[in-house]
């Protein structure tokens, strides 16, 4: 079977990897992925530790960046790969919000973009930054690479999973021990095991995703570690202030100062509040928009949400590795047994 995910079509889950200890994590923004990579380290930080990852798409200095199509395949194969995933709906609030929390607040782009515009078509939010580059110092790439789905970079071509261990944010410290496990029992002889987080949600220092020095992470996930996201129940956020840097935090950084955009909807209530009501219709276009990742990681949309409620809205992402056991068990993969281990699908 083919497990692997040519890296000129998956520039946006921005993959890293691991020689030391054998692994790819095929990360996806918005899935508290900054979170893991300030634990595991990035290669080219002066902190970096022995399971360093080394940025592998756009990256020419990367190790693989010449590798051949055969080479990169049989790396997949040897490899432990994993990845995070997360609730498409709650996702696409969450990249809604940080994604304008990387725009320009002034009169020709704070009105550039809502949640009723978004919702309808999440990827013109890296378009609207192709056409106005004065609005967006991060590029639209940065968009971009925050609203696409997050299936399309961990399936093979025949639609089955193309990674090793899914985890889920809704429950990413109950499933993070499980994937330090893993990644220990497989490691080299001699390598000392890796120390699993005490808990994710602590991982990140206070100052990603906001206005901290070294520019914007990519992620800044303010739902895991603060920043970013905030507000809440009629209490807005206050526009942030980004400072130019050098070097990026994690992948971006910003050539000049700028404060930032608030989404209008900072103060609602909760996850429903975007789905009911007024924006009622955003509820088909999102889950039409990511209808690949409700398929392949949640309960059918039906059961993801039938009315709105926040109760329903949280029991797709309860839902999601049963649903990946469930792909695997009726061959949606292609192969692989999920008796013991239902979420592996690529051969070990």
């Amino acid at each position: 079977m083919q497990a692997f995910c040519m890296a000129t079509a998956c520039v946006h889950a921005l993959n890293t990897v691991n020689h030391a200890y054998r692994f790819i994590f095929v990360r996806h923004p918005k899935c508290a992925s900054s979170a893991l990579l300030h634990h595991f380290t990035l290669c080219s930080e002066r902190r970096a530790t022995k399971s360093c990852l080394e940025p592998w798409n756009g990256n020419p200095a990367s190790s693989v960046a010449n590798a051949s199509e055969a080479a990169i395949h049989a790396m997949w194969q040897d490899y432990f790969v994993f990845t995070v995933v997360r609730n498409p709906l709650a996702r696409a609030v969450s990249a809604y919000k940080f994604v304008l929390s990387a725009t320009v607040a002034d009169e020709e782009c704070a009105d550039r973009m809502d949640w009723d515009g978004f919702c309808g078509d999440p990827l013109l939010a890296g378009e609207l930054c192709r056409r106005k580059p004065q609005c967006c110092p991060f590029g639209p790439l940065f968009a971009w690479s925050h609203v696409i789905d997050q299936a399309r970079c961990m399936t093979t071509l025949g639609g089955g999973l193309a990674v090793d261990y899914v985890a889920r944010m809704e429950a990413i410290d109950e499933d993070v021990p499980q994937l330090f496990a893993e990644i220990n029992a497989r490691r080299p002889a001699g390598l000392p095991p890796l120390e699993v987080p005490p808990s994710i949600k602590q991982v990140l220092p206070s100052s990603t995703g906001g206005s901290g020095g070294g520019g914007s992470s990519s992620d800044g996930d303010g739902d895991v570690g603060g920043g970013a996201e905030g507000g809440g129940c009629g209490v807005g956020l206050a526009p942030q202030r980004h400072r130019a840097a050098a070097r990026p935090g994690f992948f971006f950084a910003v050539s000049a100062n700028f404060t930032s955009v608030v989404a209008k909807e900072s103060a609602y209530c909760g996850l429903q509040d975007f789905y009911t009501g007024r924006h009622a219709h955003c509820l088909p276009s999102v889950r039409r928009a990511y209808g690949g990742d409700l398929r392949l990681l949640y309960p059918p949309a039906e059961a993801v949400v039938d009315g709105g409620t926040a109760a329903q809205l949280a029991a797709g992402a309860a839902g999601g590795r049963r649903r990946v056991a469930a792909a695997a068990a009726a061959g949606v993969s292609g192969g692989g047994s999920a008796a013991d281990e239902p979420w592996r699908d690529k051969p070990g």
